[in-house]
């Protein structure tokens, strides 16, 4: 709906999107403004006064839009905080490391909800960057509840000699994102290189064809959000990145099983320990359809019961 009305000449924010409960607000707020709005990192997917809300980080292509039948399932009154990638607008160079991203979503998240406990969710590379967040809080002296995994990434190891050449590689493929996003005379063989890197369906070769500029944008962050996965993993690896806390994996059952074993032998080297809860579906598809309705169900209990033992508390606030 966002890229519709984009295309029509108009501009509007995901987040903007989100807060409007109509059409008709949608089309009031499109009309009233005067400039292009700022895209925010922390959007409210879902509305609600329960706390701890729940912030859930972007996959690599880092918008908040596949968690909206997700948010759909869970208990009335549950905030749901979707934490999107900077970037996706011309307005400001997205974050090109896990730690960096980790810290401008924490700012975010501590001016919604300051007081702990925090419970923080990721989906795919969104893992890498959830578990990033709860290490920094906990760092400076937060109470994180626990952080919720879904479709937990798996990214083997390799040898430096290999991982320098997929530097080059990925380098490369930055600088045509770039040269398209700049227009000139490095147009045409800037989209040659990213339509031979990647396969897009009949939509994207068009809109990369034509220079879309939102279009580019959005690649760009994505390459950006799977080179700092891959580093990432690099880094828990070689420096040994351990966190203590409450974690849980949500496993897609329909994965093939020897991803799904590689995947938690990977987890076993960062997190001592972890709960694992298997639901319907594949790494792709985990937020959406039958997997949507049974994470959420999932989310919604441990939700309430956080929000029970806070109620429960002496001098709660509640």
């Amino acid at each position: 709906a966002v890229a519709r009305i984009r295309g029509a000449g108009y501009e509007i924010s995901v987040g903007e999107f989100f807060d409007q409960p109509t059409i008709a607000a949608t089309a009031a707020a499109v009309e009233e403004r005067s400039e292009a709005l700022r895209l925010r990192a922390a959007i409210e997917v879902r509305r609600g006064t329960a706390d701890p809300a729940l912030f859930f980080v972007h996959s690599s292509n880092g918008t908040v839009t596949d968690f909206a039948e997700l948010a759909g399932h869970l208990a009335d009154g549950q905030r749901f905080i979707g934490l999107q990638s900077r970037g996706l607008t011309d307005e400001e160079e997205p974050r090109e490391a896990v730690e960096d991203m980790a810290a401008a979503y924490l700012e975010e998240v501590l001016r919604i909800q300051r007081d702990g406990p925090h419970v923080f969710a990721g989906w795919s590379m969104g893992a890498y960057v959830a578990l990033e967040m709860a290490h920094q809080l906990r760092a400076a002296g937060g109470d994180v509840a626990a952080v919720l995994l879904v479709g937990p990434p798996h990214h083997a190891l390799r040898r430096r000699r290999v991982l320098r050449e997929e530097r080059k590689q990925q380098l490369r493929l930055l600088r045509s994102i770039d040269e398209a996003i700049a227009g000139g005379p490095g147009f045409e063989a800037a989209i040659e290189e990213i339509l031979k890197a990647w396969d897009f369906d009949e939509d994207g070769t068009a809109a990369a064809r034509a220079g879309d500029q939102q279009w580019l944008r959005a690649r760009k962050v994505r390459h950006l959000n799977s080179m700092a996965s891959m580093r990432y993993r690099t880094r828990m690896a070689r420096t040994q990145l351990r966190y203590d806390g409450r974690v849980v994996l949500f496993m897609p059952q329909y994965d093939p099983p020897e991803l799904q074993r590689r995947t938690l032998e990977q987890w076993r080297m960062i997190v001592p320990e972890f709960e694992v809860v298997d639901v319907p579906g594949k790494h792709l598809t985990v937020v959406n359809g039958e997997s949507a309705e049974s994470v959420g169900r999932w989310l919604s209990a441990e939700l309430a019961g956080w929000q029970r033992s806070q109620d429960d508390t002496p001098n709660s606030p509640r």
